[in-house]
């Protein structure tokens, strides 16, 4: 029997098996309009009356018709991913269609493959033709930027909104996207304004610092000044007191005069009572009133009484001075006054300016008076 021969049930096996091509070549012949698979189906029709039906007339004829087959099940295959594809590009569009920012894409050519429904109101709002090429949508919205973010990107402010615009290029085409950076905007810029605000204060602190330097080097120079001034004041005074009273033998204070200078260090004193009576040694009569101890800056009164006692001896020939202490109010009034000769112009000399600065320091004040005799009082506060 035939079957009980393998050659020859091998060789039915091919001669039916391509058979299976037909309905193939059918479907194809409709839906692709390819007319290969039909032909190859009525050319293995044709030629089944004329076949020699042995193994191998058989092969011969079997293999040419199993690769149509072959080709026929590839294709069909392609077909069935293609429709699964166009079904996950169907979802996507619709997805993206429904995207609430804005989206194109473009092939390498610049034709507009997708573009959604966001992109397109945008376009609109903007009037640039939704069907033009995609260099010309992302000039024309260029030309609307707010501002340039890179090359590729850029910020566009529409309605009440910043959009960043990027446009990113792959190897098929383009894509342009938008994203919604209004918080990030309005963040840059408050950072913007606040850094020029700082630079400003910046500014003002570098010339306030400019100022108290200054301020600190007039301060330094004065009291270098007032140094100078208060060294040789009571030398020049006892002198003085020497040419003006010859009466005046007691040479004890020259001698500390002389001490002091060769030390070179300025002698303070520590109380009042210990300040009249180096003055006394040069005849000078003194009269207290009032309780010095009540005095809130007992270092800067009797700076300021050493001064006022100089100038009534240098200046104004004084051998009676009167101090007088007292309190009025939340004020402390420190008060001397001689009898001296009376300057007919009371201009201010370095040491009544230093004595004025260091009063105003304490939040007080000096004032002058000429008559009846040449007083000079400072007022500064208790608390």
């Amino acid at each position: 029997m035939t079957y009980q021969n393998p050659p020859v049930v091998v060789a039915e096996v091919f001669f039916y098996l391509p058979l299976l091509a037909v309905p193939f070549g059918i479907y194809y012949t409709i839906k692709e309009h390819d007319y290969r698979f039909i032909l190859d189906c009525a050319a293995f029709i044709a030629l089944l009356p004329i076949l020699q039906f042995n193994s191998y007339g058989v092969f011969l004829y079997g293999a040419g018709f199993l690769c149509a087959l072959l080709r026929c099940v590839s294709a069909f295959t392609h077909d069935i991913a293609s429709i699964g594809h166009s079904i996950n590009r169907f979802t996507v569009k619709n997805t993206l269609d429904s995207f609430p920012r804005e989206m194109l894409v473009s092939d390498r050519l610049g034709r507009i493959v997708y573009i959604n429904n966001a992109m397109i109101v945008l376009l609109n709002r903007y009037e640039i033709p939704t069907h033009s090429r995609a260099e010309v949508i992302i000039a024309g919205l260029k030309s609307h930027a707010f501002r340039n973010a890179s090359e590729h990107s850029f910020i566009l402010y529409d309605e009440g909104n910043y959009l960043l615009i990027e446009e990113q290029e792959f190897k098929k085409g383009k894509q342009l996207s938008a994203h919604l950076v209004t918080e990030e905007v309005n963040l840059n810029e408050n950072l913007q304004k606040t850094n020029l605000v700082l630079q400003e204060e910046q500014k003002n602190l570098r010339s306030s610092l400019d100022g108290i330097k200054d301020l600190a080097h007039n301060q330094e120079k004065q009291r270098l000044r007032s140094l100078v001034h208060d060294s040789f004041a009571e030398e020049v005074s006892f002198v003085h007191q020497i040419l003006q009273n010859p009466k005046t033998n007691d040479m004890r204070p020259l001698k500390t005069l002389v001490k002091r200078g060769l030390g070179n260090y300025e002698d303070s004193y520590e109380d009042l009572t210990q300040m009249i009576d180096f003055y006394r040694l040069l005849g000078i009569h003194f009269t207290l009133t009032g309780d010095f101890n009540a005095c809130p800056h007992k270092k800067e009164g009797l700076e300021f009484l050493r001064e006022t006692i100089d100038n009534a001896i240098r200046h104004g020939n004084a051998t009676k001075i009167t101090i007088t202490s007292k309190v009025e109010g939340n004020y402390f009034l420190l008060i001397t006054s001689n009898n001296g000769n009376v300057p007919s112009k009371c201009v201010p000399h370095n040491g009544l300016s230093h004595l004025k600065a260091m009063t105003e320091n304490r939040g007080g004040s000096i004032t002058i008076e000429t008559t009846p005799e040449f007083t000079v009082t400072a007022s500064v506060p208790i608390a």
